[in-house]
């Protein structure tokens, strides 16, 4: 919360400890009414602000604003309100009409003192009072930024730079760009962006898509229903709490579904992919993936490659596409789990060439497409194991 210090012939409005970050916009923050008063807030060095103002005389007016750079109520703005303002021009100003908005770009990083100054002042003539009504950053640097969000909707490229974002509680959209960000959305729908280089993503609470980006990537969905993709890159994916879907994208990305009924897929790469609690649904795509089902009744597919499938405790489904090669399940439970060929036309299990090979079963649909069921006896492989056409 701002405090208006009373100082004199002088009102100061202090934001102490506070950073004015992007889509911040302090509303009705101060009146200036003489060259004493004065605005203080903390500011970005590179980061552009506009500051709109309102409460104008009835004839044009010409002011000069200014900043300086104080730490603390020191220097011409004083406690004591004393003695003529100085500091760096910012614009000079003839103002006409309600409104009336600038920007600027912070020369350096720190507390800054916003005020006004006019020539032949005379106390006995104040008939206005210029009010900064919204006080609001519009961009950022292409350093390594540190910001934090409002409660409003934050729409934000961070640029370049090692950057690092915490939203607030407004549906944000941010863009990590270029550099090793990390990005907190925290409470809302967001829509967080890595960019390049090697990004973390935490979407919070909400319902939020992530987007890795290139490179080595880990994104969060956290609680809620979320949405994240790898892209391009070695990722690591979590869920979170809620049906959440994923998709690693290129590469070898490892990706958890968490809590939930969750859509898990590897897409291009050999990948580890882990359905975790809940009825959920894993793709490996291309390449040799790894799958486990964990708690819950899966359903695991492993596309093409040589793909290593454990579905875990529950009823699970493991389902053999046209493009399966030669694929191996861990710990088929007779049964309870079932076995899908339907991809493949088959309507009978005779369709099948089924041998013993050392402790395990091998089922064939042709010489080079078999699937293999480790610690198996073909006598407990029947046709109510088998899902056909």
């Amino acid at each position: 919360m701002a405090t208006i210090f009373e100082t004199g012939d002088s009102d100061v409005l202090d934001f102490p400890g506070q950073t004015m970050t992007v889509g911040d916009t302090f509303e009705g923050i101060s009146t200036i009414n003489d060259t004493n008063d004065a605005v203080f807030v903390s500011l970005v060095e590179g980061q552009s602000y506009t500051v709109t103002l309102a409460g104008l005389p009835a004839n044009s007016t010409a002011f000069s604003l200014f900043y300086s750079n104080f730490t603390t109520h020191a220097g011409d703005v004083s406690e004591e309100g004393k003695g003529q303002d100085t500091g760096e021009l910012i614009k000079d100003l003839v103002i006409s009409e309600d409104g009336y908005s600038f920007s600027f770009t912070a020369p350096n990083t720190g507390n800054f003192a916003f005020g006004q100054e006019r020539d032949n002042w005379d106390d006995g003539d104040v008939t206005y009072q210029l009010t900064v009504e919204d006080f609001t950053p519009t961009a950022t640097t292409d350093g390594d930024d540190r910001l934090w969000g409002s409660d409003i909707a934050e729409d934000l490229d961070l640029g370049l730079g090692h950057d690092w974002f915490a939203g607030g509680d407004g549906n944000d959209v941010i863009v990590g760009n270029t550099g090793n960000d990390r990005i907190y959305g925290n409470q809302g729908n967001d829509t967080l962006r890595g960019g390049g280089d090697n990004d973390h993503l935490n979407g919070g609470d909400g319902d939020d898509i992530l987007n890795g980006g290139s490179g080595r990537d880990k994104l969060r969905g956290g609680d809620g229903e979320d949405r994240l993709r790898g892209h391009t890159g070695n990722d690591h994916m979590q869920g979170g709490n809620g049906n959440d879907s994923l998709d690693g994208g290129d590469n070898n990305d490892r990706v958890h579904g968490g809590n939930g009924n969750d859509t898990v897929n590897g897409d291009n790469g050999n990948d580890k992919l882990y359905g975790n609690q809940g009825d959920d649904l894993l793709s490996g795509g291309l390449g040799k993936d790894v799958m486990m089902g964990g708690d819950g009744a899966d359903t695991l597919d492993g596309g093409a490659g040589r793909d290593v499938l454990t579905g875990g405790s529950g009823a699970d489904v493991f389902v053999f596409g046209t493009d399966m090669q030669k694929d191996f399940i861990m710990d088929f439970e007779d049964g309870v789990d079932m076995l899908d060929f339907s991809a493949h036309g088959l309507t009978d299990i005779t369709d099948l060439r089924i041998v013993q090979s050392g402790d395990n079963a091998r089922l064939f649909i042709d010489a080079g497409n078999f699937v293999t069921i480790r610690d198996t006896d073909i006598a407990d492989i029947t046709a109510d194991d088998l899902i056909f056409a």
